[in-house]
Protein backbone atom coordinates (compact mmCIF):
# COMPACT_ATOMS: atom_id res chain seq x y z
CA UNK A 1 0.00 0.00 0.00
CA UNK A 2 1.11 3.55 -0.51
CA UNK A 3 -0.38 7.05 -0.35
CA UNK A 4 0.58 10.33 -1.85
CA UNK A 5 0.10 13.82 -1.20
CA UNK A 6 0.44 16.51 -4.16
CA UNK A 7 -0.82 20.24 -5.29
CA UNK A 8 0.04 19.60 -8.96
CA UNK A 9 -2.19 17.72 -10.38
CA UNK A 10 -0.17 16.72 -13.59
CA UNK A 11 2.44 15.78 -11.59
CA UNK A 12 0.72 13.29 -9.81
CA UNK A 13 -0.72 11.56 -13.08
CA UNK A 14 2.96 11.76 -14.52
CA UNK A 15 4.22 9.99 -11.58
CA UNK A 16 1.16 7.25 -11.17
CA UNK A 17 1.70 6.49 -14.83
CA UNK A 18 5.70 5.87 -14.27
CA UNK A 19 4.40 3.99 -11.37
CA UNK A 20 1.88 2.17 -13.64
CA UNK A 21 4.66 1.22 -16.42
CA UNK A 22 6.49 -0.64 -13.95
CA UNK A 23 4.36 -2.60 -10.86
CA UNK A 24 0.95 -3.71 -11.29
CA UNK A 25 -1.29 -1.12 -9.37
CA UNK A 26 -5.18 -1.37 -9.10
CA UNK A 27 -6.56 2.06 -7.45
CA UNK A 28 -9.33 0.89 -5.21
CA UNK A 29 -10.80 4.03 -3.57
CA UNK A 30 -10.19 7.44 -1.40
CA UNK A 31 -8.14 6.24 1.68
CA UNK A 32 -10.17 7.10 5.33
CA UNK A 33 -7.35 5.20 6.94
CA UNK A 34 -3.47 4.96 6.28
CA UNK A 35 -1.04 3.49 9.28
CA UNK A 36 -3.92 4.05 11.62
CA UNK A 37 -4.35 7.78 10.45
CA UNK A 38 -7.57 8.44 9.80
CA UNK A 39 -7.95 10.72 6.81
CA UNK A 40 -11.38 12.86 6.00
CA UNK A 41 -11.32 14.25 2.04
CA UNK A 42 -13.60 17.02 1.26
CA UNK A 43 -12.86 17.73 -2.60
CA UNK A 44 -15.17 20.30 -2.68
CA UNK A 45 -12.96 22.69 -0.03
CA UNK A 46 -10.08 21.03 -1.08
CA UNK A 47 -8.63 20.17 2.36
CA UNK A 48 -7.74 16.86 3.80
CA UNK A 49 -7.76 16.51 7.61
CA UNK A 50 -5.24 13.78 9.40
CA UNK A 51 -6.17 12.77 12.97
CA UNK A 52 -5.02 9.91 14.73
CA UNK A 53 -8.06 9.04 17.05
CA UNK A 54 -8.24 5.33 16.05
CA UNK A 55 -4.65 5.07 17.28
CA UNK A 56 -4.83 6.85 20.46
CA UNK A 57 -7.95 4.76 20.92
CA UNK A 58 -6.57 1.72 20.63
CA UNK A 59 -3.38 2.52 23.14
CA UNK A 60 -5.67 3.56 25.39
CA UNK A 61 -7.01 0.26 25.39
CA UNK A 62 -3.92 -1.71 24.73
CA UNK A 63 -2.19 -0.03 27.79
CA UNK A 64 -4.96 0.70 29.89
CA UNK A 65 -4.44 4.13 30.20
CA UNK A 66 -6.38 5.97 33.26
CA UNK A 67 -9.33 7.88 32.25
CA UNK A 68 -7.92 10.97 33.85
CA UNK A 69 -7.16 13.78 31.35
CA UNK A 70 -3.52 15.72 31.27
CA UNK A 71 -3.11 19.23 30.50
CA UNK A 72 0.32 18.98 29.50
CA UNK A 73 2.37 15.93 28.19
CA UNK A 74 4.75 16.50 30.88
CA UNK A 75 4.89 17.90 34.48
CA UNK A 76 6.34 22.15 33.66
CA UNK A 77 10.17 21.81 34.76
CA UNK A 78 10.14 18.63 34.43
CA UNK A 79 14.01 16.97 33.83
CA UNK A 80 14.87 13.75 32.13
CA UNK A 81 17.71 12.87 33.70
CA UNK A 82 19.82 9.79 32.70
CA UNK A 83 18.95 6.51 35.27
CA UNK A 84 21.95 5.71 37.43
CA UNK A 85 21.07 2.14 37.57
CA UNK A 86 20.54 -0.46 35.17
CA UNK A 87 17.22 -1.39 34.01
CA UNK A 88 16.26 -4.85 32.99
CA UNK A 89 15.65 -5.78 29.41
CA UNK A 90 12.20 -6.42 30.01
CA UNK A 91 11.88 -3.02 31.50
CA UNK A 92 13.56 -1.03 28.64
CA UNK A 93 11.50 -2.90 26.01
CA UNK A 94 8.62 -2.27 27.30
CA UNK A 95 9.99 1.56 27.85
CA UNK A 96 10.88 1.55 24.07
CA UNK A 97 7.60 -0.24 23.18
CA UNK A 98 5.46 2.91 25.04
CA UNK A 99 7.40 5.40 23.62
CA UNK A 100 8.06 4.00 20.17
CA UNK A 101 3.86 4.25 20.14
CA UNK A 102 4.12 7.81 20.73
CA UNK A 103 6.94 8.20 18.41
CA UNK A 104 4.39 7.70 15.87
CA UNK A 105 1.40 9.40 17.41
CA UNK A 106 3.44 12.53 17.31
CA UNK A 107 2.66 12.36 13.31
CA UNK A 108 -0.75 14.01 14.08
CA UNK A 109 -0.50 15.31 17.68
CA UNK A 110 3.05 17.83 17.22
CA UNK A 111 2.47 18.80 21.07
CA UNK A 112 4.18 15.77 22.46
CA UNK A 113 7.00 15.97 20.40
CA UNK A 114 9.58 17.65 23.08
CA UNK A 115 7.99 15.41 25.84
CA UNK A 116 8.50 12.22 23.43
CA UNK A 117 11.92 13.36 22.37
CA UNK A 118 12.94 13.64 26.21
CA UNK A 119 11.53 10.36 27.10
CA UNK A 120 13.13 8.84 23.97
CA UNK A 121 16.43 10.23 24.82
CA UNK A 122 16.83 7.80 27.88
CA UNK A 123 15.83 4.86 26.36
CA UNK A 124 18.49 3.37 26.17
CA UNK A 125 18.89 2.68 29.77
CA UNK A 126 15.11 3.83 31.01
CA UNK A 127 14.33 3.95 35.01
CA UNK A 128 11.38 3.89 36.89
CA UNK A 129 11.07 7.90 36.90
CA UNK A 130 11.04 7.77 33.35
CA UNK A 131 8.18 5.31 33.05
CA UNK A 132 6.24 7.41 35.78
CA UNK A 133 6.32 10.32 33.39
CA UNK A 134 5.17 7.93 30.61
CA UNK A 135 2.52 6.62 32.06
CA UNK A 136 1.55 9.39 34.34
CA UNK A 137 1.93 12.12 32.15
CA UNK A 138 2.29 11.81 28.71
CA UNK A 139 -0.21 8.48 27.79
CA UNK A 140 -2.78 10.08 29.95
CA UNK A 141 -2.55 13.44 27.86
CA UNK A 142 -2.80 11.70 24.63
CA UNK A 143 -6.32 10.49 26.18
CA UNK A 144 -7.83 14.00 26.55
CA UNK A 145 -10.86 14.16 24.95
CA UNK A 146 -10.92 15.83 21.80
CA UNK A 147 -12.41 18.84 21.01
CA UNK A 148 -14.16 19.94 16.74
CA UNK A 149 -11.01 20.92 14.68
CA UNK A 150 -8.26 18.25 16.18
CA UNK A 151 -6.31 17.31 13.94
CA UNK A 152 -4.16 18.34 11.29
CA UNK A 153 -5.71 20.15 8.41
CA UNK A 154 -3.93 20.31 5.05
CA UNK A 155 -5.81 22.77 2.27
CA UNK A 156 -5.43 23.21 -1.42
CA UNK A 157 -4.13 26.74 -1.12
CA UNK A 158 -0.11 25.61 -0.92
CA UNK A 159 1.47 27.85 1.70
CA UNK A 160 4.10 28.26 -0.39
CA UNK A 161 1.86 30.35 -2.77
CA UNK A 162 1.98 33.55 -4.53
CA UNK A 163 -0.84 36.29 -4.85
CA UNK A 164 -1.76 34.37 -7.74
CA UNK A 165 -2.26 30.97 -6.03
CA UNK A 166 0.67 29.30 -7.95
CA UNK A 167 3.65 27.60 -6.27
CA UNK A 168 6.94 29.25 -7.43
CA UNK A 169 9.00 25.78 -7.15
CA UNK A 170 7.12 25.09 -9.91
CA UNK A 171 6.30 26.22 -13.78
CA UNK A 172 2.81 26.18 -15.43
CA UNK A 173 3.54 22.25 -16.61
CA UNK A 174 4.29 21.08 -13.11
CA UNK A 175 7.74 21.02 -13.78
CA UNK A 176 10.30 22.25 -11.07
CA UNK A 177 11.10 25.51 -12.00
CA UNK A 178 14.73 26.97 -12.62
CA UNK A 179 14.07 29.99 -10.60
Amino acid sequence: DTSMGCNHPDLQDALMAHIRENFPVQDYEPVSCFLSVGMKQNMENGTVVLDQKGAVDGLVQELGISKCHKKVPLPPGAKVLPFEGKSSDSFRKQHQSKVAKAIHLQGCNPSIAQAVSKLASVACNPGPQHMKLLDNHLLPFLNKPQTGGNGIRFSRQSCHSDKNGKDPAFDEKGNISEK
